[in-house]
């Protein structure tokens, strides 16, 4: 095919007339941008491929359907439909979902490709696209997918439990889970005695609150229950809870700027005060629904001053402390608030608290809008980067809180409940479940190992709360 038939045939695309009935095996490129368009074309005409070229995502999605392309090639910036939505609803279409896609993204920022894994792009690309990168990328992906169809080595099967065995480890996992719980309750007493000792205008138990920060980095390093329990809604009234979640994220955060356990506990320490300046604004402004007015705006941009003049009658071992909340709100371009600092001008810790706060905030109701779930609550953040948020903050973010955590339990469209054991890093939404229990509830008694990004007919259809199964157990 030469070029000049190459552009007639994006022309009939363009038109809605392409059909891959024929038999060639096709690529489809979703791509605005024509010359990033006709190199990609070049590649897959080279390698004797046919391409089918659209510039919408809309379009795109019809025509994956329709043609059933061997590879997606798509921009991540598409009109209609991102390309990352795109590769998220083909995972979601059994029909699709096995067919590779390769993102191209307009930007060389490490976000962008952060989102192709979380919705499970097979591979990525930044621009300016070199044409034997492209040619390459496209022989690996199809090469993956047609020489190398998934594995079918048998799953590895644990051992056989005995009556014993099982008994045992379910009292030392209900024990490990109560243990966390309590670890988090009493955090969420200490946030709740803060903000009662912040109306008096007095300054929170520094102490206890540095006991509970270890018991936090001790328990963050140890599992993620407490990062599943952050994960899970609680009542409007209970505001206590936002502290100890955004400390939770903070310290995730943290390890993953590999902070050593000392400066984890400082972390924490701040995130579990951030809050305090909160009591101080009037209740009628605090739960005020919709629209804030003018007045009740100016009441809630006043808050990290009110927390900063309590947490300075800590001391001056603490000044760090009162600075880091009371930077929390601010920007990394300056369009924070109280005093509209910008990058190097705001601590790391309240970059930290301020990404963790604003994450733990988009994962749970409020009264304007419901909670996302966690895919869409990263995605959000993921967005904000450089403007709002430094990217290596969100990255840290991004790289620590998965989709599906470590140890958190899912439930597969079989019906069946499994455990999450091991995350993809090229598909966050398929990852190695060991299945615990049957589609009845019934635990099994040889549990088993699934990988689902081998098993593309099994996906995971929801969270479950762990607390449920191990009543059930």
């Amino acid at each position: 095919m030469q070029f000049k038939d190459m552009m007639r045939r994006e022309k009939d695309v363009r038109a809605g007339t392409t059909d891959s009935a024929g038999g060639e095996t096709s690529v489809l490129i979703a791509e605005g941008d024509p010359a990033a368009r006709q190199i990609i074309a070049l590649q897959v005409m080279e390698l004797g491929l046919l391409p089918l070229m659209v510039e919408d995502g809309l379009r795109a999605a019809r025509m994956v359907r329709r043609d059933r392309p061997a590879l997606v090639v798509a921009n991540l910036e598409l009109p209609g439909k991102s390309g990352a939505e795109l590769v998220a609803d083909m995972r979601k279409d059994p029909d699709v979902r096995n067919i590779p896609v390769m993102l191209i993204s307009n930007s060389t920022e490490t976000p962008d490709q952060v989102v192709g894994e979380q919705v499970g792009a097979d591979d990525y690309l930044c621009k300016p696209l070199n044409p034997a990168e492209v040619n390459q990328r496209i022989r690996q992906l199809l090469g993956r997918t047609q020489g190398t169809e998934r594995s079918s080595e048998p799953e590895a099967q644990p051992a056989p439990a005995t009556p014993d065995t099982d008994a045992q480890e379910a009292q030392a996992k209900a024990e490990r889970l109560a243990q966390a719980e309590e670890v988090y309750e009493q955090c969420r007493r200490f946030a709740e005695d803060a903000a009662e000792r912040a109306k008096k205008a007095e300054p929170p138990d520094i102490d206890r609150c540095r006991e509970l920060a270890e018991d936090l980095v001790r328990e963050c390093r140890d599992s993620n229950r407490l990062l599943i329990k952050a994960m899970r809604s609680y009542r409007a009234d209970e505001s206590a809870h936002d502290a100890v979640n955004c400390a939770v994220f903070s310290i995730k955060i943290g390890d993953g700027l590999h902070y050593d356990t000392e400066r984890l506990i400082a972390l924490a320490m701040a995130a579990l005060c951030h809050e305090v300046g909160m009591s101080r604004v009037p209740d009628d402004v605090a739960r005020a629904e919709g629209k804030y007015s003018r007045r009740q705006r100016a009441a809630i941009r006043r808050h990290p001053e009110e927390a900063y003049e309590i947490l300075k009658k800590l001391g001056p071992d603490y000044e760090w402390l009162a600075e880091a909340v009371y930077q929390e709100h601010e920007r990394e371009q300056g369009q924070g608030y109280p005093r509209g600092l910008t990058g190097d001008e705001i601590s790391e810790f309240a970059k930290i608290i301020g990404l963790a706060d604003t994450y733990e905030s988009l994962l749970h109701r409020r009264s304007f809008r419901k909670a996302f779930i966690g895919f869409d609550a990263l995605r959000e953040v993921i967005g904000m980067r450089s403007r709002y948020f430094a990217p290596r903050i969100i990255r840290a973010l991004v790289a620590e809180v998965s989709v599906f955590p470590l140890e958190s339990y899912v439930k597969l469209n079989t019906g069946e409940v499994g455990r999450v054991v091991k995350t993809n890093p090229d598909n966050l939404l398929r990852p190695v479940v060991v299945v615990e229990y049957d589609a009845g509830g019934s635990r099994l008694k040889r549990p088993r190992a699934v990988d689902l990004t081998a098993r593309p007919l099994i996906y995971v259809s929801e969270a479950v709360d762990e607390r449920e199964l191990t009543s059930q157990g």
